[in-house]
């Protein structure tokens, strides 16, 4: 363990217990016939009238170890989902307001370039304002579609354009120095719902993290 050499290794332990240090530890021994297999080892010393000796208790454990490391995967899956749950619950929270605040600056945009017309100076500039507010809502719609728990109907859909439009929403949350190569080569359809394939396409970009490119 720990690139220790082996003997050297168990000399410590035996004479640690025989300075009446109980010793109790995992060990890894090799069989002729298959894998190296996990034992739990405790170590007494024990005082005979042949003087001291080491009184030693062996325990295959092999199999619950491999059972805590299923365990331990579940449990990192489950609050992986969970924080999922909780982002998507918090996108539409902010989704909603952000809606609420875009609302006004589309209208006055809208009216104001009503009242100027077309030749007036101030009407490119409430023209930039409307593009860069209808682009804000196109992203809140992303948002609101990504916190849907279910409630899509699941019907054939294309994959790409899903993928294209997940894409766009995660190059918001990522770092700047993290590039993302596109490579979509099918233009087939499967039977899901949008909301589930960019949950997802989130899910997975995030797992990667902090890989340099995500393809």
């Amino acid at each position: 363990p720990g690139g220790m050499d082996s003997k050297k290794a168990i000399t410590d332990k035996i004479r640690a217990a025989l300075r009446g240090q109980k010793q109790h530890f995992n060990w890894f021994y090799s069989r002729c016939d298959g894998p190296p297999f996990e034992v739990e080892i405790i170590f007494h010393k024990i005082d005979l009238s042949t003087g001291p000796h080491i009184l030693g208790r062996l325990k295959d454990v092999s199999k619950w170890s491999r059972l805590e490391e299923e365990k331990k995967g579940l449990r990192e899956r489950l609050q992986q989902s969970q924080k999922m749950e909780a982002v998507g619950t918090l996108a539409a929270g902010i989704a909603h307001d952000f809606n609420n605040i875009l609302a006004p600056i589309v209208g006055y945009a809208e009216i104001t370039m009503n009242q100027v017309g077309k030749d007036a100076r101030v009407y490119n500039y409430q023209d930039q304002i409307l593009k860069a507010a209808i682009r804000a809502k196109e992203l809140v719609q992303q948002l609101l579609t990504f916190s849907r728990k279910g409630d899509e109907a699941i019907k054939p859909v294309k994959v790409k354009l899903i993928l294209k439009e997940t894409l766009k929403l995660i190059r918001a949350s990522l770092p700047s120095n993290i590039d993302i190569e596109e490579v979509i080569n099918s233009d087939g359809l499967v039977l899901s719902s949008p909301a589930h394939i960019q949950q997802i396409s989130v899910s997975y970009t995030h797992l990667t993290l902090p890989t340099k490119r995500i393809v």
